[in-house]
């Protein structure tokens, strides 16, 4: 009897090790899976984070050509811009109606 106990024990274990060896097996691709999630994510990540500053630098240039011309515009020559100009109040009004934000 206990020698039918020990074939049934290890029949079994057996058993329990083929288990754990398809767990494992389903395992690894969920392992892999989540490797390559994690590498894309850092990469939207970083591409996200370039286009930022990319944007942020281009936007900067934007508004230091727009200050610029401006400038220029309101002094029209002068060494100094005129206070109280229509130009600043006139352009304003126009952007709002003809640039799509």
């Amino acid at each position: 009897m206990k020698s039918d106990k020990k074939i049934i024990k290890h029949k079994q274990d057996k058993k329990v090790q083929q288990a754990v060896a398809q767990v494992k097996k389903r395992d690894l691709p969920l392992r892999h899976v989540n490797s390559v999630y994690v590498k894309i994510k850092d990469v939207l990540s970083k591409a996200r984070s370039n286009t930022y500053r990319a944007v942020n630098f281009v936007m900067v240039q934007a508004y230091w050509n727009i200050g610029r011309l401006i400038m220029e515009g309101e002094q029209s020559g002068k060494s100094r811009a005129g206070y109280g100009e229509y130009l600043v109040e006139s352009i304003s009004e126009r952007l709002k109606k003809g640039v799509i934000v």
